[in-house]
């Protein structure tokens, strides 16, 4: 140290100093030796400094790869709960619209089930009534009740003044069949005549 600070490495090694020497000492063998002593400190020092900042390096870059592991670790943890949480609440929604749907269809169920119940008393009803009037229409079983309650009136007015609905409507159908027969025979025994007279022709 002594010897760097008074600048050692300003010499150039001439030999002036060890040929005037009046005790021939040998100084720039010695000067030779301080430099590369002092060379050899100094790249063993640049060598400790390389390997201190190297190990520096290798213990920052070990932590920062700790703390980027442990923030992927979070991230992940935190990604699975959240994917966790929104598979409930969509489970949860499934789950209240599989209830609101099961609700509404037994709704719409006990709707129909009441509609056809109603539909068939109506039916036994219109039944009934035509079963018990004996000679209603047919083409007004399926009429409103304002319509039905005219042609109630109507019937009532006719069976007032002395019309019976029932007993003309068998007259005609009597009528009706008796002229049919008679047309009938009336047929047949055309018929036979023809063949009588047809047979007669033959036989002469």
């Amino acid at each position: 140290e002594k010897a760097r600070d008074y600048n050692l490495f300003d010499c150039i090694e001439c030999g002036a100093c060890s040929y005037v020497c009046p005790s021939d000492i040998p100084l720039v063998q010695y000067y030779r030796y301080a430099k590369s002593e002092i060379i050899a400190t100094d790249k063993a020092q640049e060598a400790a400094d390389l390997a201190r900042e190297r190990n520096d390096f290798r213990l920052a870059r070990i932590e920062r790869e700790k703390q980027e592991r442990a923030q992927k670790h979070a991230e992940r943890a935190q990604a699975s709960k959240e994917a966790a949480a929104k598979k409930e609440a969509e489970a949860s929604n499934e789950t209240g619209t599989t209830a609101i749907d099961d609700a509404q269809k037994a709704a719409l169920a006990s709707n129909k089930q009441a509609a056809i119940a109603a539909a068939i008393e109506r039916a036994k009803a219109l039944k009934t009534a035509a079963l018990a009037a004996g000679d209603a229409p047919k083409n007004v079983a399926t009429a409103d009740e304002s319509t039905k309650k005219e042609i109630a009136e109507i019937d009532a007015r006719r069976q007032a003044v002395g019309i019976d609905t029932t007993s003309e409507k068998l007259a005609v159908d009597e009528d009706k069949q008796a002229k049919i027969a008679a047309a009938i025979a009336k047929a047949e025994a055309a018929k036979a005549a023809a063949d009588t007279a047809k047979l007669n022709e033959n036989n002469d």
